[in-house]
């Protein structure tokens, strides 16, 4: 990871994110690094960046954001382009669960123990957009991380909004549920997608722009997970990646994750099921302490 330089003074005073101690922050920025979207994102040794389009009032805005961890304090600081700054209070919110701030992680760490014990204060990271993550979890079925994340560049690349002026080779934004909704499936097909994934994609993008489907931690939860099992192309690991990192529910799990079953030694996904309820009600947290370790001995 590169080191990024600090936001220069033309930018408003950074906003406060006090979290609960500990705090992972070198984890939860490893997390984000490992599936970063080139353009999109940018993850440093100390700071994550991103290129966003949010929509304020009615009104699309356009900038890009940065979220760095403040040394000798208990809180992390959102620093927003002018673009972004009409928005602050909502992404202020955003950012919040997005790195779990409100997580008290002590009673999280208590009960993983062991599998949580050398990395204190992990969190779950969360989403900006949730339609991004059904859209990383669809790309990412059965390929490896690094050619979903080329995916998901072309298709930000070809269908984001362009955000000019961004550091840290920020190009665009990823593309809203709005935008891809309108697409042919052949321009979804285009960016590297298999049939059944482009279509799975546009079905998404096409229930959240007519407002029959809402990924976000307010939406309810058991008809929300029912809505998306519903589309073709949808399985039960991509509803749990969803259900952890866009609804913010701790205790979703991707049990048929092939990760998951291999470094728990599990034969299948229902030895995997019964081996993790003694993680529950945090088996999100468990999910990425797993993922860690592996990506952390890959690398």
């Amino acid at each position: 990871m590169i080191r990024m330089n600090p936001p220069t003074a033309r930018f408003a005073q950074p906003l406060p994110l006090p979290y609960r101690p500990p705090y992972a922050w070198r984890g939860v920025l490893g997390f984000l690094a490992h599936r970063h979207i080139l353009g999109v994102e940018h993850v440093d040794d100390s700071n994550y960046a991103r290129a966003l389009e949010w929509m304020h009032e009615g009104v699309p805005l356009t900038g890009w954001l940065a979220v760095a961890h403040e040394p000798g304090s208990e809180m992390l600081s959102l620093t927003l382009a002018p673009g972004l700054q009409p928005a602050a209070d909502a992404l202020l919110g955003q950012a919040a669960r997005v790195f779990g701030t409100p997580c008290d992680p002590v009673p999280v760490d208590a009960h993983l123990g062991e599998l949580a014990a050398d990395q204190p204060g992990m969190r779950v990271p969360g989403a900006f957009d949730g339609f991004e993550i059904a859209v990383r979890a669809i790309a990412g079925q059965q390929i490896s991380v690094r050619n979903a994340r080329g995916i998901l560049a072309r298709l930000s690349q070809r269908h984001g909004a362009a955000v000019p002026d961004a550091p840290h080779g920020l190009t665009h934004a990823f593309p809203t549920a709005r935008r891809i909704a309108r697409l042919p499936l052949e321009e979804v097909i285009a960016c590297g997608l298999i049939r059944i994934r482009a279509e799975a994609i546009l079905s998404i993008a096409r229930e959240i722009d007519a407002g029959r489907l809402d990924l976000h931690p307010r939406a309810p939860r058991d008809a929300t997970l029912a809505a998306l099992h519903a589309i073709r192309g949808v399985g039960d690991w991509t509803v749990q990646y969803v259900a952890m990192r866009a609804l913010n529910e701790p205790d979703a799990m991707p049990t048929g994750d092939a990760v998951l079953k291999k470094r728990l030694a599990m034969a299948d996904a229902k030895a995997l099921e019964a081996h993790a309820r003694r993680w529950s009600p945090w088996r999100a947290h468990a999910t990425v302490h797993v993922w860690r370790r592996h990506e952390t001995d890959s690398a």
